[in-house]
Parts: C-alpha cells; sequence; structure tokens
C-alpha cells in the first residue's frame, strides 16, 4: 500500500500505461548531487564537510546509488581526497563517477569506486567535423571495454540522446550492448516532452534488455513530467540532484520526484520520504542557495494556508475536527514538511484563533478580531512578501497587552 497514492486523483489510475505499471518494482535513484553536476550550477561549489553530511542525509533516506566525482577531463586533487573520504564512510551505498576518458577510469579503479558512467555524445546530428559515427562507436567501445576490463560497473552515458537519429541511437544501444551493463538517455538540453520520452523509453526497451536510465534537464520546466513518463515508459533508475542542482536550469528534484513517483504512479522510490525537507535544508545551507518558499515539497511555506477569511474559517473548522492536514494534496507530515496558517495583511479572527492555540494560548472571539486588526495595521503600507511567524504574532499580543489565556 502506498502512503502518497491513496491521496491522488482516481482518474490518474484509468490509462492503460498506468495500469499495466508493475508498481511493486518501484524505480530507482542515482543522486548526482555530489558529483559535478551539482558544482556546474553557476556560482556553486561544496565544501568537503558538506558533502560528507550530504551523503549521510542521502544515504540514511534510503538513496542507494550516489554519483561522487565528475568534473571531467580530470577531477582536481581535492575533489580526489574528498571522494576518498566518501569512500572511507563506508555507507551502504554505490559509489560511482562521470568519466570521458581512460585515465579517470583508471583513477576510479584506483580509489576503490564502484563504477563509471561514461559520457558520449550520440547525437549524429552535431557531430564535429572529421568525426563520423563510426568515431562514435569507437569511442564508446574503448572506453566500455577499459571499464569492463578493471571489473567496473560501465554505464554508457548517451549524450543528448534525445536529439540523435533514431537509426543510430539504436546503433549504438545495440552493437554496444556486450560491453556496457547499463545505458543512460540522456536530455542534455532538455529538448524532449513526457510524450516524446515516453516512447523513445520504450523504444530502447526493445533494443535492449541492460538496465535503462534517464538523465534530465529541466530547461522547460519538463524534468520530473519527464521522469514520470520515463517510469511509464519501462525505466528503471532516474538520476536526480537534491533541490534540482545543476547547470543551467538544473536537474530533476529529487524530492519532487519522489513524491510524484509514488503520489501519481503509486510507483515508490523507497524512500524514507520524512526526511526530504531536512534534507533539502542541508543541501540549502551547503549551497547557500534559498530554496523558494513556495517550492514543492520542501518550500517552507509550500503549506501555507492562504489568508483568505473564508479559506482559513473552513481550514480553521477542520483543524477543530482533527482533520486539517487531510484537507491538502497530501498530509505535509508525510515529506517532513509543516503546515501553517498564514500570518499576512489579511489577518483575520482565524489567522489569529489558530496560531494562537498551536502556541499554547485560547483568547475570546472579540480579541481575536482586535489582534487581527493590530497586524493589519502593522503590515499595512509593506507590499511584496511579508508574513509573520507565530511567535511574532504572540509578541505583538504581549506588547499591546491583549487578554490572552494559556492552555493548560
Amino acid at each position: 500500500m502506498h502512503t502518497l497514492n491513496k491521496y491522488s486523483s482516481p482518474y490518474n489510475s484509468i490509462p492503460p500505461s498506468i495500469q499495466s505499471l508493475n508498481a511493486s518494482d518501484g524505480v530507482r535513484i542515482h543522486d548526482l548531487t555530489l558529483e559535478a553536476d551539482a558544482e556546474e550550477m553557476a556560482g556553486v561549489t561544496l565544501s568537503e564537510n558538506h558533502k560528507i553530511t550530504v551523503a549521510k542525509a542521502l544515504s540514511e533516506i534510503g538513496v542507494d546509488r550516489l554519483a561522487i566525482l565528475g568534473n571531467s577531463p580530470m577531477p582536481s586533487e581535492g575533489e580526489i581526497v574528498s571522494a576518498k573520504k566518501l569512500i572511507g564512510l563506508d555507507l551502504p551505498v554505490r559509489l560511482d563517477a562521470f568519466v570521458k576518458t581512460s585515465e579517470e577510469i583508471e583513477l576510479a579503479k584506483e580509489i576503490g569506486l564502484w563504477g563509471v558512467e561514461i559520457l558520449v555524445g550520440v547525437n549524429d546530428r552535431l557531430l564535429t567535423s572529421g568525426n563520423d559515427r563510426r568515431d562514435v562507436l569507437e569511442r564508446c567501445k574503448s572506453l566500455t571495454s577499459c571499464a569492463r576490463e578493471l571489473g567496473l560497473h560501465t554505464c554508457l552515458f548517451g549524450g543528448d540522446a534525445t536529439r540523435t537519429s533514431e537509426d543510430f541511437l539504436e546503433e549504438v544501444v545495440t552493437t554496444l550492448e556486450p560491453y556496457y551493463d547499463e545505458f543512460t538517455i540522456a536530455d542534455s538540453s532538455g529538448t524532449i516532452s513526457p510524450y516524446g520520452l515516453q516512447y523513445l523509453s520504450e523504444r530502447v526497451k526493445t533494443w535492449t534488455e541492460k538496465p535503462l536510465k534517464v538523465h534530465l534537464h529541466n530547461h522547460t520546466s519538463m524534468a520530473t513530467a519527464n521522469a514520470l513518463a520515463a517510469v511509464v515508459g519501462g525505466i528503471e533508475t532516474i538520476q536526480t540532484t537534491v533541490n534540482g542542482l545543476g547547470e543551467l536550469t538544473g536537474l530533476v528534484p529529487l524530492e519532487e520526484f519522489a513524491v510524484a513517483s509514488e503520489f501519481h504512479l503509486g510507483v515508490s522510490t523507497g524512500l524514507e520520504l520524512s526526511g526530504l525537507h531536512e534534507l533539502s535544508r542541508l543541501v540549502s545551507d551547503a549551497t547557500g542557495l534559498p530554496t523558494n518558499v513556495n517550492k514543492p515539497v520542501v518550500g517552507q511555506d509550500a503549506f501555507a494556508i492562504p489568508e483568505t477569511k473564508e479559506i482559513q474559517q473552513y481550514f480553521w473548522e477542520l483543524h477543530q475536527e482533527g482533520k486539517l492536514e487531510d484537507a491538502f494534496c497530501y498530509p505535509p507530515s508525510l515529506v517532513g514538511n509543516i503546515h501553517k496558517m498564514s500570518i499576512g495583511a489579511q489577518c483575520n479572527t482565524f489567522t489569529v484563533l489558530y496560531n494562537l492555540s498551536e502556541e499554547g494560548f485560547t483568547v475570546e472571539d472579540e480579541t481575536a478580531s482586535k489582534i487581527a486588526d493590530a497586524v493589519q495595521a502593522e503590515l499595512s503600507g509593506n507590499y511584496g512578501y511579508n508574513l509573520w511567524g507565530p511567535d511574532e504574532l504572540l509578541e505583538l499580543c504581549q506588547k499591546m497587552n491583549f487578554p490572552i489565556k494559556q492552555i493548560r
């Protein structure tokens, strides 16, 4: 029984493609937050201590595959040292590296990594002068052979696969099948749609029996939707980053996909969803990049009840009946987040009643109305984003000597 799926629309399960899903198989996460993908985001660098903290947090919620080395054509000495320390943590995870050269493959073996993801551009429509399809195939064969001979789990990453000619992509997948353990369909420029990716995933599944992954960029906000389409198309593993970090507009956000897959498809990632909010916060702290307040799943206001009086009255009544969390898309506590009754310029009686009760206080309705008027007066003329926390509301009540009583 999938905890989140029971909250989704009943129409989600009707399409034949969804009914044919084998939800019990689940879908795996290959997280790239600690590999170069996160640091390819302009201005981002992760310290060694932060990498260790994030690696532990990823492992704790159940992510069992992490890429921890990249920055091809050769990682820096500092990055290699950090990778060795992550390996030394002996976490219950499989660790690999993104590579483009035999030297990097040999380095991965030397420092004790489990596997490599070999990046080769396979878009035959963008081959540079002097290169042809045969050159691409030979390069793939040479690098995958090197990795396999060293005993590394070998994944061939088809760069820009979503824009290559279908006949050439089939040639890459089928001709090289003996040389790789896994193949990644990469939407390197974020150009494919969910419909296109479901089709492509189903096609590639007919060309190989080897496991498949997808690497999806978010240039048109399609990354999570595309990841869901890939699962419907039979893909076993999705590459993610926490908070959707990555070059340009980033990759599939781990926290959003983990929830969306279970919620909309009934397909679990096997992750402990209640740890998503804290994981997001750790990565935000590590990068110095604030998370949008309304970001799905982990934003601080993702479950903030609007200030409209009639809406807050409804939620206040649900709260009194113990049903408040059930009124959301799904209960915020399931993903480690919290709901709140927004305190802003439209503060009303129900805003006050709810927030004071959460702080352990009770107040008469008439007094609650006066407190709401006082909050409105304080916030009047403040344009843009302005929300108070319950502590600020309580401070105002105490400063203005409103008669509030502590609940025993």
